[in-house]
């Protein structure tokens, strides 16, 4: 294993100590670092030159059932305890978890799509009954008609 595997293992597992102590039921790291280098080449000559490195940490913590993601790319140990502390706070303060708000946006959009339905269902009975009307005014009409005919 390379130093920046185990030194990203220790990392992990310090984390993953860190969010046992404060509560978490349970606890996943993912831990992303890379780099990207590319040459672009014109006539045989150096066009350009790209060299760009990225780092990310990704927390999802769950405490009794609930689930709480957070993300950082700042890897120091501080920055990286208080992203636990925060997200166990949430769940301490019962503040809402972005699961927990994806569903309630679920039931929201379903409810919103229901009271749509229904609004077209009230237009759709509302037009048949006055195509109904309608066709009693003919019928009306034309009884009239034939009354007025045979007098």
């Amino acid at each position: 294993m390379s130093n920046d595997t185990q030194s990203m293992r220790g990392l992990a597992e310090s984390l993953l100590r860190y969010g046992k102590s404060k509560g978490a039921t349970e606890m996943e790291v993912a831990i992303d670092e890379g780099t990207e280098f590319s040459v672009r080449v014109l006539n045989q000559e150096v066009e350009k030159l790209t060299q760009a490195g990225s780092k990310g940490i990704a927390l999802r913590v769950i405490v009794e059932g609930k689930t709480a993601t957070a993300s950082s790319s700042d890897f120091t140990k501080t920055t990286l305890e208080k992203l636990v502390d925060l997200v166990m706070q949430n769940f301490q303060h019962g503040q809402a978890t972005i699961l927990e708000v994806k569903a309630a946006q679920a039931s929201y959009e379903s409810a919103a799509y229901q009271l749509i339905n229904f609004q077209y269902a009230g237009k759709s009975a509302e037009i048949e009954l006055k195509q109904m009307i309608l066709k009693k005014s003919e019928i009306s009409y034309c009884w009239k008609k034939m009354i007025v005919r045979k007098i």
